[in-house]
């Protein structure tokens, strides 16, 4: 029963202490004013930014310059990717989407905000209204779908591959092996066989002639212990 009475009391409590109003939303950042001098004319245009502008206007307020080469434009947090162009991975800004206008541009449609997806590192698609940006989102959601898919066959391959029995590898090793011919001298030593024009023979050592035990004349030569091969002279065949 006390326990009842307490709780009672506090609800009383709170049923008397005013409830506090929300705190309002902040207000959308007012776009930005400023003015600069046409160079064709001379005369003092004023431009008012497009809302969430993150370009920095300060050089460009009062300074002469052509109308078309003012702009405003959203630039997100940039995203890279160590992408291998040359023998050696560099990080790339990949994906990158940034909304510009142009209002002073010769092309009508950049008057008005647009998008623009930087590919991969300075490789654009330009001009995107809200459809085209819809369309480039979907194409690039399709190829996200198949890399998914292509990771889970990656996964399964990957185990396949790992818990192939080890004789099998063996197995494909010694058959490589037999595949390769060799031509005996009558001394019992064995030459391995190779193209006339490989790099081994170009760079073989002790490089001379001669007859193995079936009259066959071969030109030999050693690169290190253990290595040594053999090719048919000018004209001949391996």
């Amino acid at each position: 029963m006390a326990q009842s009475a307490i709780s009672q009391h506090v609800a009383a409590l709170m049923g008397a202490i005013p409830s506090q109003p929300a705190a309002p939303a902040p207000a959308p950042k007012k776009p930005r004013t400023w003015s600069f001098i046409n160079r064709y004319t001379g005369e003092r245009m004023q431009v008012t930014c497009m809302q969430g502008c993150t370009l920095d206007h300060s050089t460009d307020v009062g300074r002469r310059m052509f109308p078309e080469d003012q702009w405003c434009w959203t630039l997100p947090e940039p995203l890279t990717l160590p992408v291998n162009t040359n023998g050696q991975p560099e990080e790339f800004a990949v994906l990158n989407t940034v909304i510009k206008v142009e209002p002073w541009s010769e092309k009508v449609a950049e008057r008005l905000p647009y998008a623009t997806v930087e590919l991969v590192d300075d490789h654009f698609i330009d001009g995107l209204d809200p459809d085209g940006l819809e369309t480039v989102i979907n194409t690039l959601q399709e190829r996200l779908e198949q890399m998914r898919a292509t990771r889970r066959r990656l996964i399964e391959i990957r185990e396949e591959y790992r818990t192939r029995p080890a004789r099998n590898i063996r197995n494909q090793a010694d058959e490589a092996l037999r595949r390769v011919r060799t031509v005996r001298h009558a001394n019992g030593l064995e030459f391995r066989v190779i193209p006339a024009d490989s790099y081994d023979a170009r760079m073989a050592r002790d490089v001379r002639e001669l007859t193995m035990e079936d009259g066959s004349v071969w030109t030999v030569g050693t690169r290190g212990a253990g290595s040594t091969f053999a090719w048919q002279p000018k004209g001949g065949r391996a």
